[in-house]
Parts: C-alpha cells; sequence; structure tokens
C-alpha cells in the first residue's frame, strides 16, 4: 500500500513539475510578444506608420524666462523601421508635420518683441531619431531596457505679430530652430498577455541648438539638457500585425541663446513585425 502511495506521489510530483515548467516557458515567451522583441539568438525587423498629435498649452522661453504661452495644435504623421537580434533592437524614426500656434507675450516677452502683444505661427518641423535598446528579459512580468542614439529636429516658423487692438503691428518673422540631440534612456517592457502589453521609457535629451532669423540674418547657438517620455499600449492583432497607441512628450531645450519649448501629445501607430 505504502509503495502505491510513494508510486502516485511520484507521478504528481513529476506531473506537477512539467506544468510548471510549460508554464514557464509560455509565461516566459509572452515578452517575445511585443512587436520589437526577438527571440534569443533570433531576428526581428518590422515597421509601422505613426501620426502624433496635438492640441494643447505652448509656452517658450527665452534666457531662461518664459517669454509667451498659448496653444498649439497640429501633427506630425511619419513611420519607422526597426532591426532586432537577440536583445538588441535598432530603430529609425522620421515624422514631418506642421501645427498652428497663437500665443501671448509676457511682460518679459514684449521687450522682444515690442509693440507687439500676440501672434500666430506657423511651424513646419521634421524629426529623425534613430535608437539603440539593449532590453533585459528577466521575468514574464517586467522587462527593463537601456537607450542610447541621436535625435535631430528642425523648426522652421513664419510669423505674423499684433497689436493688442488686434491690428497687425508691422512686423513679420521667418525663423529656423535646429536641434541635434545625443539621447540616453531607460523604459520597461510589461506584458498582459500574448496579445496586449504596455511599453514606456524616459529620456535625458544633450541639445546643440542653433536659431537663424531669415529676415535679420542674426544667428545664435547655444546648448542645454531637455528630455523626452514615451508610454505604449500594444496590441497584436493577429499574426505579425499589430496596433499600437499611447502619449509621448518632448522637450527640446537649445539652450539660453535658442528657443526651448516642449510637446506633448498622443500617438498612434499600425505595423508588422517579421521574426525568423
Amino acid at each position: 500500500m505504502s509503495l502505491f502511495a510513494a508510486v502516485l506521489a511520484l507521478n504528481f510530483l513529476s506531473a506537477a513539475r512539467a506544468s510548471a515548467e510549460e508554464t514557464r516557458v509560455v509565461d516566459d515567451e509572452i515578452v517575445l510578444m511585443d512587436p520589437t522583441v526577438s527571440a534569443p539568438r533570433k531576428w526581428a525587423v518590422g515597421g509601422a506608420f505613426e501620426g502624433w498629435y496635438m492640441n494643447g498649452p505652448w509656452v517658450t522661453n527665452i534666457n531662461g524666462q518664459k517669454a509667451s504661452e498659448g496653444t498649439i495644435a497640429g501633427g506630425m504623421p511619419g513611420g519607422n523601421v526597426f532591426f532586432g537580434y537577440d536583445n538588441f533592437t535598432l530603430q529609425y524614426s522620421r515624422r514631418d508635420g506642421k501645427f498652428d500656434v497663437k500665443r501671448t507675450f509676457t511682460p518679459y516677452g514684449s521687450t522682444y518683441y515690442a509693440p507687439s502683444h500676440h501672434s500666430t505661427q506657423s511651424q513646419h518641423q521634421v524629426e529623425d531619431e534613430v535608437t539603440l535598446r539593449y532590453l533585459w528579459k528577466l521575468s514574464p512580468k517586467f522587462n527593463p531596457y537601456l537607450l542610447a542614439g541621436y535625435n535631430k529636429t528642425v523648426v522652421d516658423i513664419d510669423e505674423v505679430y499684433y497689436l493688442a487692438s488686434g491690428a497687425r503691428s508691422g512686423r513679420i518673422d521667418s525663423n529656423r530652430s535646429s536641434y541635434s540631440s545625443g539621447l540616453v534612456g531607460v523604459g520597461a517592457i510589461v506584458p498582459f498577455n500574448r496579445r496586449v502589453g504596455i511599453r514606456g521609457d524616459g529620456r535625458l535629451l544633450f541639445t546643440s541648438g542653433k536659431y537663424v532669423n531669415r529676415r535679420s540674418n542674426y544667428s545664435a547657438t547655444s546648448s542645454g539638457v531637455g528630455g523626452a517620455a514615451t508610454g505604449t499600449v500594444y496590441f497584436n492583432v493577429f499574426e505579425g500585425f499589430n496596433l499600437q497607441a499611447g502619449f509621448k512628450g518632448q522637450v527640446l531645450n537649445g539652450g539660453e541663446k535658442v528657443t526651448a519649448f516642449g510637446r506633448f501629445g498622443i500617438f498612434a501607430s499600425a505595423g508588422y513585425s517579421y521574426k525568423f
């Protein structure tokens, strides 16, 4: 009888261990369901069409002090491609879009734009970014990563100025601000199941900025430190195809002589990844 009980216990333990190992394998594979993650010693390639849109407050600074505040509305459609191997993922992104800004000058800002009281801007922004990510596949629920890369953003602005009465002040500006930034960051991937998960990171941007006023030929250069943050929800629709959405915030700080500004908005993308 005792021998029979021992055999039953041994079979039960073996089955439980096999079930646990199977569950662990399945859980370990969950992080691989992130569209941008490749399996150990395997490849992943893919890309997506995306758009970043915003409608909200707009603040600019000159020499570290607030010069104006107002609203911004617009968007930047674009896309990305990525190549992954093992724990590494290399990604290139490009976005190109337009924004409309209405701003009112602070007392400090009015000293630079006198006698103007407010203005309207038409902005054209182009952004190119390359990032390299290293991911630690630590557990089914939390997988941290490091980021490093380069961001190049160019903003062309045409601006018309107005008096407090609403009449044009006679001043019109056309300028370009360029921001070249090295970036480093940390983030994590948190899968919920084989279809859905979240990904988020924060970044520091070490920026060299250049400002050129096309009407006066005035130019200036300086440097500063800014930042960016993203939060993404991904959803695997079916084999290879995915949808992603979330928020993105970015502060480009070109230093004391170049206008610093931030953009905060939502984004969405539709993409495909192939893993082999």
